[in-house]
This record gives structure tokens, C-alpha cells and sequence, in this order.
């Protein structure tokens, strides 16, 4: 064979003829010059791509992509299936969802060449601190090449993001070159034997040794910190893994497979796991502190006070900075009444606010939808503008403007020229003097906050405006699936979503409502609510303890002529005693209510029986049985259990006196008797 003098093509030469893993080292081989050969295609931008599976029509360069995997090219929207039986793929790697941006990465650092590399690298770098986390970037090829491939995927929409991802990078090489050599770059640690001191690296900057969570395990300071640079290390790999293909260096290769091998089969033990309990522990009796209504009701009356006086000011005199303090207000304004992400408000594009829905709903399409509206609804739909935006995940959101919003918009707009706002900045609220800058919408919001008079002005944060508009929306008796869902979509998420992490369970429903529920089954009373709803449940049918229960029993009773009292045992004068002692020789039992009429149901002989046998402790003590004490004979003894549940716990406890009354009169009157005789 005429390469059978190179190492891969030994190995696997060395396997058994006509087995299956030499076929999958043959096809894998295969695949790495085919990749080589596409690389080489799609960077000349002329010829055919070799691909796996050819598709039924003719598709562009664009649409394929390699699988991380076996390196073979596939229609990217194909891409998922062939990585569920992939003969490559590590078995106990199940993680599915970010397998198109594996194989971007893995396409993109081998197609970059070394003029794009440095543009892309000195738009990265220009903006970060000067500091040793930088030097350290810079000294590294691997990670410039990864910032360059996030960058071309993701977009310079979101260089800081890139930037983060790469200073964390930073930090985690400078604290490895602490355990080895100040030279070392990550090309150096990506291999097998070094992914132990790369995990001690990880826990060096992110965890403190003393800590330990309640189940043991290791407490890290900075758990996002170690699940970001679990991702951002695997990402890395493979830009790495996609250099060593190009570059021929099978040995390198093999060893960043093996990392990435490890990496998906120890990490989670090691790192990820102990992170999330962090985080999880860290929740546990945290108080989920909302912004209060007076300082919301404060904050839009400041707001609107300063788009009026604002206004007056820009228009009077043409300035960046009035026209920047307009922009802030009305910024915050729309963020906070729409309970917007700040993040999709301040970049929100001015095509998207002149293109809007300006009222003008009621065309024939509509006609029918809008006759099924109330007035109000109609007259809202006349008085609110909509426009809508990109939200997180590419969602489509809305954005409801009011006449004051609006109003200061188009006024914003009309002055951009005057002020110098350079007419390639696409941003509604752009920043002046800049290309491609917006406010910040936390900027804006922390400047106004802090001169609004307010008793928590640091609560008022975005994510807490949305947690408060999903909380008290409890309150609204949303029913009807559709309902939450429409202020699910409204807020750019889905429903679990909603509920998972917005809608809290505030301390005063869970007070009010849940503890209602909660006393009606400790006083054994959850039968009597069936079929109906927490609000139903009325304290007043609920016995809190012995004592009012006992006071409760006395006053039912007493107000009806035809009922006799059940009081435990009290020091009685002989005419009650007997009053008592009659009433108790009846064996039947008074069902009182608030109503005047009482019903009177006996009691059985069988069930006599099974309270004295039930009860037995309690007649030779000569005691009234408690409520514990009931409902634990109900558990053991299936007629009691009937009892209960047909009569109430009150009415066997009550009876039970009654037997052991008559059982201790029984006894005194056989004592009587004796003597007398004797």
C-alpha cells in the first residue's frame, strides 16, 4: 500500500481485516480529507462540496455543515438526525441542543484566514481592560482564533458577550500558568493527562475550599463563573480539534478528542454538579423581595413629570445632552409599562418604530375579532400604539406605546439631525456622536432612580418589574389558559418559563391562601371542601386550636334551645350534673350549626363498642381524649376512621367524654352500693 508507512494508515491496518472497527477508522479518515477538501472549496468559493448525503435539490455551500463528530458534511437542518446514530459520538454525550453551534465553530476556525483573524481579533481587544487578563489573551492563539469564530457566529450585535467569554478564558489561563509554566497556552492543557489540573484551575477562581454545601459537597463562590467556563472549555477544544485537522496533527487531535471525552464523561461530577447545588442552596429561605407599588406608582409619576418638562427644554434648546436626558426618561418609560427585557428596548431600531401599527386596526380582516371586544378594549386599541420587536431567541415581542411616549418619540427623532446623531446608527435610542451605540437602559434607569424619592429605589430593576407583573398578576383571576399565556407571549417567554422563574409565590398568598388549606387537613376537615376552591374555605369554619374550638363548640351550642351543652369536665353544681347525666344517658348526639334547628342522629351500639375499645386508656384514666388522639384511633381502627369522617372529630371526642362520664358514675354508684351493704 502506498501510505502504509504513516501512523494512522498503520493503525489501522493493524486491525482485523473486514471488521467493524476498521471500517469506521476508514471511514473516519475518509471524512478528514473530504473535510480538508471542502475547507478548501468553500475558502476558494468555487467547486463541489463532498458531502454524505446529497440532497434532492440543489442547496448553497451555506446551508452544510461538519459533524463535530465523524467531520462528514450534512444539510444543516439534516445535521441532528445523523448525530443520533453518529458511530463516533461518545455515548454518554447527550447534550443535543448545542450541536449546530459545535459544528459552526468547528467550520469557522478553519475557514478564517489571517487577515480576517487580525480585524476580527483587534475589534475584540480594543474595548477590554488593560490588565494581565488581556496579555494573557494575546499571547494565545487558540483563543483568538475562538473569540474570532464566536464572533463571525454570533454577530458584533454581541462583541461584549464575546469579550466576556474570552476574559473568562483569560482568567482561567492565568491561573494555569500558576500550576505550570508562565509560556503555557491552552493548547498545552487541552489534552488528557493536564484535565485534571485544569479542573483544579477552574475551582481555584470560582470556589473557596472551607465551604462546603449542606449535602457535603464542595461551595463555590462563583458557581455561574464554573458553569461558563465548562461550556467556553469545550468550545475552545474543538476550534483547537479544527486547527489540528487542518493542520494534519493527528497526534494533537486524538489528544483533544480525549479532552473533550473526559470533559463530557467527569465534569459534571467534578464541577457542574457542586455549582448547582450552590446556586440551588443559595435560594433556600431567600425572601423574594419586589418592588413596592407606592415606589412604581412614584417612579411612572416622576417619569411623566420629566417627558413634559424635558420636552419643553429640548425644544427651547437643541442639545446632545437635553436630547440624551429625553431619550433616558422615555427609555425607562416604555421599559417599565411594558415590563420589557432593558436589553430589547434600548436596541430597539428606528425603522421598527416608523414602520408601527399606528391605530389604524379596524380593517376588514380584523372585523370579526373586534366585534368580540368590550368598549374599553376598543377604546384602548384607539389610544395605544404597537411595535413590535426581536426578543430573546429571535421572539417576536411587542412594545405598547402611549400618547406621552409616543409623543416624545417622534420628538427624539426630529431633532437627531440637529444633535449630530450620525445617520448610519440603525438604534431608536441611539447614542450621540456614534455609529452603532445605544443607551444603556440600566444606566438610564439607576440615573433616574436615585433622584426619584423612593423607599427601595434599589429594587427597581428590569427582571424585578417582570418578576412584579407576573407575581401580582395572581391576583387577576387568569383562568383561562389563553390568558396567561398572552401575558407570557407579552413578556417574551414561554408559559413553564413564566412560571418557573417569574411568578413567585409571594409570602402573603402563601399566608393567606395555602395556610387556609393547610389548618382545614390538620383539623382533619378537607373532606367537607370538596370541589371547592382555596377562597371558599372561610376561616370561620376552621377550628385553630383546643381553646377556640372548645369556645367555639360552647357558643354554637348555647344559642340553640334545643342543645345541650359538651364542655370538657369544669367544676358543676349537682344540677347541672344531672342535667349532664341525663343528657349523656340519651346515647344520641346533637349535630348543632348556626342555624336554629338542630339534628339528632343516634349513635349505633356497634360503634359504642369500638370507641370503648378504641378508647380504653381513656376510661380507666378517667380523661378526655384529644384531637391527636382521635385522629390516631382513626388511623388504626377503620369504624373510628367512619366516624370521623361522617360525625367530625369534635362529635367523637365529646361522645367519648360522655362514655367515660358514664362509666366513672358507673363505677362511683357500685361503690355506693358496697358500702352501703357493708
Amino acid at each position: 500500500m502506498k501510505h502504509s508507512g504513516e501512523k494512522l494508515v498503520a493503525e489501522i491496518l493493524a486491525k482485523k481485516k473486514g471488521g467493524k472497527d476498521r471500517k469506521l477508522l476508514w471511514k473516519k479518515l475518509r471524512n478528514m480529507g473530504d473535510f480538508h477538501y471542502n475547507i478548501k472549496r468553500i475558502t476558494e468559493k468555487k467547486g463541489h462540496l463532498i458531502v454524505e448525503r446529497r440532497p434532492t435539490t440543489e442547496k448553497d455551500s451555506n446551508e452544510f455543515l461538519p459533524c463535530p463528530h465523524c467531520l462528514g458534511f450534512f444539510v444543516r437542518s439534516e445535521l441532528w438526525r445523523h448525530a443520533k446514530e453518529c458511530p463516533f459520538r461518545c455515548q454518554n454525550n447527550e447534550e443535543e441542543k448545542p450541536l449546530v453551534y459545535s459544528a459552526q465553530i468547528l467550520l469557522y476556525s478553519n475557514l478564517h484566514e489571517n487577515s480576517d483573524l487580525q480585524e476580527n481579533i483587534e475589534e475584540i481587544l480594543t474595548g477590554m481592560k488593560s490588565d494581565g487578563v488581556l496579555k494573557a489573551i494575546q499571547s494565545d492563539n487558540s483563543l483568538m482564533s475562538f473569540g474570532s469564530a464566536m464572533l463571525k457566529r454570533v454577530g458584533r450585535g454581541r462583541l461584549p458577550n464575546v469579550r466576556q467569554k474570552l476574559r473568562q478564558l483569560g482568567r482561567l489561563l492565568v491561573s494555569l500558568r500558576c500550576l505550570s509554566t508562565e509560556a503555557a497556552v491552552f493548547t498545552d492543557f487541552i489534552k488528557p493527562k493536564e484535565f485534571d489540573r485544569v479542573v483544579d484551575a477552574v475551582k481555584k477562581i470560582s470556589s473557596n475550599p472551607s465551604e462546603i454545601t449542606e449535602k457535603g459537597c464542595q461551595k463555590y463562590s462563583l458557581p455561574s463563573l464554573a458553569l461558563k467556563l465548562g461550556h467556553s472549555l469545550k468550545r475552545l477544544a474543538e476550534v483547537i480539534r479544527g486547527r489540528a485537522i487542518r493542520d494534519g496533527d493527528d497526534e494533537r487531535r486524538k489528544d483533544v478528542e480525549n479532552f473533550i471525552l473526559l470533559h463530557d464523561t467527569e465534569w459534571a461530577d467534578k464541577i457542574s454538579s457542586h455549582a448547582r447545588q450552590t446556586i440551588a442552596e443559595r435560594k433556600y429561605n431567600e425572601p423574594d423581595i419586589l418592588p413596592l407599588t407606592c415606589d412604581i406608582v412614584k417612579l411612572k409619576d416622576f417619569l411623566l413629570h420629566e417627558i413634559v418638562r424635558l420636552s419643553e427644554l429640548l425644544l427651547k434648546d437643541i442639545n446632545a445632552v437635553n436630547w440624551r436626558n429625553l431619550a433616558m426618561v422615555v427609555l425607562c418609560r416604555i421599559t417599565i409599562f411594558n415590563k420589557r427585557r432593558g436589553g430589547e428596548t434600548s436596541q430597539m431600531k428606528l425603522s421598527a418604530y416608523v414602520n408601527r401599527k399606528t391605530g389604524e386596526w379596524k380593517d376588514a380582516e380584523n372585523l370579526e375579532i373586534i366585534s368580540t371586544l368590550s368598549p374599553i378594549e376598543k377604546k384602548l386599541m384607539d389610544r395605544l400604539q404597537l411595535v413590535e420587536i426581536v426578543g430573546k431567541k429571535n421572539r417576536k415581542v411587542p412594545v405598547l406605546l402611549t400618547k406621552d411616549m409616543w409623543n416624545a418619540l417622534d420628538l427624539l427623532n426630529s431633532k437627531r439631525n440637529a444633535i449630530g446623531v450620525p445617520l448610519q446608527n440603525p438604534f431608536l435610542f441611539a447614542a450621540p456622536s456614534s455609529k452603532s451605540g445605544h443607551l444603556k437602559c440600566w444606566d438610564s434607569l439607576k440615573w433616574i432612580t436615585n433622584r426619584v424619592d423612593l423607599k427601595n429605589p434599589e429594587l427597581i430593576t428590569t427582571t424585578n418589574m417582570r418578576k412584579y407583573i407576573a407575581t401580582v398578576s395572581q391576583i387577576v383571576d387568569l383562568d383561562s389558559k389563553n390568558e396567561l399565556e398572552w401575558l407570557a407571549n407579552h413578556m417574551g417567554h414561554t408559559l413553564s418559563v413564566h412560571r418557573k422563574y417569574y411568578r413567585l409565590q409571594e409570602q402573603t398568598l402563601e399566608l393567606a391562601k395555602v395556610s387556609k388549606l393547610l389548618i382545614a387537613a390538620d383539623c382533619g376537615m378537607v373532606h367537607r371542601y370538596a370541589g371547592k376552591t382555596l377562597d371558599d374555605i372561610t376561616l370561620e369554619e376552621i377550628q385553630l386550636d383546643k381553646s377556640e374550638e372548645e369556645d367555639c363548640d360552647e357558643q354554637d351550642c348555647s344559642s340553640s334551645e334545643e342543645c345541650q351543652e359538651r364542655t370538657p369536665p369544669k367544676i358543676k353544681d349537682s344540677k347541672q350534673k344531672q342535667k349532664e347525666q341525663k343528657q349523656s344517658e340519651k346515647d344520641t348526639e346533637y349535630v348543632c350549626s348556626n342555624a336554629k334547628k338542630c339534628t339528632r342522629r343516634p349513635w349505633k351500639e356497634e360503634d359504642k363498642q369500638a370507641l370503648r375499645t378504641s378508647f380504653h386508656q381513656h376510661f380507666t384514666l378517667c380523661c378526655p381524649p384529644s384531637k391527636s388522639d382521635v385522629m390516631l384511633q382513626g388511623r388504626k381502627s377503620d369504624r373510628v376512621r367512619k366516624l370521623i369522617e361522617e360525625r367530625g372529630w369534635t362529635a367523637v371526642k365529646y361522645y367519648v367524654w360522655n362514655l367515660v362520664q358514664q362509666h366513672k358514675k358507673r363505677g362511683q354508684n357500685m361503690t355506693n352500693a358496697k358500702e352501703q351493704k357493708n
